[in-house]
């Protein structure tokens, strides 16, 4: 198999970690501590700058090319198009009501996450950290329209590491 060339020969790739992000502190901590701590700043820049603006910050750039566009591929508008704006998560189920979000959060987690707690918590991290997702406390976020509570869950792999679900 040939070496594909970047769309960009000077792009440099995009490898996204804790250390090229300025707004995590490089703390000996525990992946709990971590996320505790993650999940109060989250909270806190919701309230000063809203949902939008915290989720775009968060983000960051998209592991798209910018050049994506320019190929020579049918699916090329789409691509620049994901790249730009994003891909949509849409539901087609109601909102939920304040009292069925409670009782999700009340319910708490599937055993499975219980008794790998551990893993699950690094897992946490490393998908924060990718900038795949963003942990807020369920009390900064309650009154957003459209917020979805999934319990997360890990599933046992043989001869693999476990894989984490989480039903969004």
């Amino acid at each position: 198999v040939a070496a594909r060339r970047p769309l960009n020969a000077k792009a440099k790739p995009f490898l996204p970690s804790a250390s090229d992000r300025p707004d995590i502190p490089k703390v000996d901590e525990s992946p709990s501590a971590t996320l505790e701590r993650m999940a109060n700043e989250n909270a806190r820049l919701l309230r000063e700058i809203g949902w939008r603006n915290l989720a775009m910050m968060r983000r960051g750039r998209s592991a798209l090319n910018p050049d994506v566009g320019k190929l020579d591929h049918e699916a090329a508008p789409y691509l620049e198009y994901l790249e730009k704006i994003g891909a949509q998560a849409l539901s087609s189920t109601a909102p939920l009501s304040p009292e069925e979000l409670q009782a999700a959060v009340d319910r708490g987690p599937h055993p499975s996450a219980v008794a790998k707690a551990e893993f699950l918590q690094k897992e946490s991290l490393e998908m924060c950290e990718r900038r795949h997702t963003m942990i807020l406390p369920f009390s900064a976020v309650k009154h957003i329209s459209g917020v979805r509570i999934s319990p997360p869950g890990v599933v046992p792999q043989r001869a693999r590491r476990d894989r984490t679900i989480c039903d969004l």
